[in-house]
């Protein structure tokens, strides 16, 4: 029992850490779309559905006129459903009865010249419904400084297809990996007017509170930024989130990698995103000023006032009761590039993990391991979900330290590891 349990959290780290998925898309509405295994179910084929759920609307742009030709499309499994609007902007569109709905399913709208837009329907008592009047969109038309990643315009499943129990962990296809990538070029144009790029998409399921889940723009001379994604609804609906990323120290005419990953350690967290567009802005930076004046006889006084902005980085804190230093029989370095692995002999005593506030060092003497990483920035510090509490840190690289420690049938299991580079460096002990 002890050794496939192991055996099993050794697996799932090497899953939740292999990066998979990309194409590339450029400025405003020209780009690649990349290749896909989905079938396509072309407009007007998917109107012969004998059993259908029949989801109607009108596509209007900001004036209220018509869209014509407007593409409304579902992907369900590996199906892609589609249709378009007609003249007057109406469309029906057609999805099987017989699927297996999860409760929140969507969609995406899009139409030459516009911003695309999602389509939110809700499973409900056998019946599919519309949610937030998102089969009635009224698209924008594009502006030249935003950015289409057609990538992004189908639903994505980012985790290793491990969940179950709740309605935030129910999705609509299986899972492409733990890591979205797309790209887009950084123009001298662009440069010159905008300073960082805004990410906005609709999410369901990330658990980012636990799982540590990111959003990254990353480039060949070595420039990174990183945010944290922002945990959806526990309900399990959709939610729309918008990130805004510093471009300030990337060099003009430069391809600019987007990614979101699901980045735990040990189990990848499972969520779907969709309709992922950007627009690029300028941001300044705020000074503050103040006076003040004061009277006084002996002792003065004195008051003052003043206004400003500015920016500013912080780190998380809490209780980090309980991911303490151990002991293992268990330890594996991974080659997340080359999928290579070396494995300790299961024996007491095979590896150890030590951790003095925020550094964390993990050996393997058998394998001539003895490794630390000191990291500033926590995302990871829990009660038990699911009955695994987890601690997850991070250095101004995103390098990543994690601990992880629950209880299986009155056995103790806990584990530490270290992603540095293109390594992952883990221990395991059973007690």
């Amino acid at each position: 029992m002890k050794n496939t349990f192991i055996k099993t959290l050794l697996f799932t780290s090497m899953i939740s850490l292999v990066a998979c998925g990309g194409g590339e898309s450029e400025d405003s509405n020209s780009g690649s779309k990349g290749s896909s295994d989905t079938t396509k179910i072309e407009p007007g084929t998917n109107q012969d559905i004998t059993n259908s759920y029949d989801t109607k609307g009108i596509i209007l742009d900001q004036n209220n006129q018509p869209i014509k030709n407007a593409k409304i499309a579902i992907t369900l499994d590996n199906i892609e459903y589609s249709t378009r609007s007609n003249q007057s902007g109406q469309y029906t569109l057609k999805t099987p009865q017989e699927y297996v709905y999860p409760e929140y399913v969507s969609g995406v709208i899009t139409a030459e010249g516009y911003k695309p837009a999602a389509l939110i329907l809700n499973y409900k008592n056998k019946l599919l419904l519309t949610n937030d009047n998102s089969n009635n969109p009224k698209l924008s038309v594009l502006q030249e400084n935003d950015v289409i990643f057609f990538n992004g315009l189908t639903v994505i499943h980012l985790g290793n297809d491990s969940f179950g129990g709740s309605v935030n962990s129910k999705f609509q296809v299986k899972s492409s990996g733990v890591t979205w990538k797309d790209s887009f070029i950084y123009s001298a144009d662009k440069k010159s007017k905008y300073n960082q790029i805004c990410i906005s998409m609709s999410a369901k399921g990330v658990q980012s509170s636990t799982s540590s889940d990111t959003i990254e723009l990353s480039s060949k001379s070595g420039q990174k930024v990183v945010k944290s994604l922002v945990d959806s609804p526990t309900t399990g609906e959709y939610a729309n989130a918008q990130y805004c990323l510093s471009l300030q120290n990337f060099q003009a005419d430069e391809q600019i990698e987007l990614k979101v990953a699901s980045n735990d350690v040990y189990d990848a967290d499972d969520f779907e995103i969709i309709n992922i567009i950007g627009q690029y802005s300028h941001t300044s930076t705020g000074t503050g000023t103040g006076t003040g004046t004061g009277t006084g006889t002996g002792t003065g006084t004195g008051t003052g006032t003043g206004t400003g902005t500015g920016t500013g980085t912080g780190t998380g804190t809490g209780s980090t009761a309980g991911f303490t230093s151990f002991t293992g029989n268990f330890g594996q370095v991974l080659d997340l590039v080359t999928q290579n692995f070396s494995n300790t002999d299961m024996v007491s005593g095979a590896c150890s993990v030590t951790r003095s506030g925020n550094t964390l060092t993990v050996k393997m003497p058998s394998k001539n391991v003895s490794i630390s990483l000191t990291a500033n920035e926590q995302h990871g510090d829990t009660a038990p979900i699911n009955g695994v509490s987890t601690l997850s840190m991070f250095d101004s690289n995103q390098n990543l330290w994690q601990m992880t420690y629950q209880t299986v049938n009155g056995t103790i299991y806990k584990t530490g590891g270290i992603l540095m580079g293109d390594k992952t460096y883990t221990c395991i002990s059973s007690q």
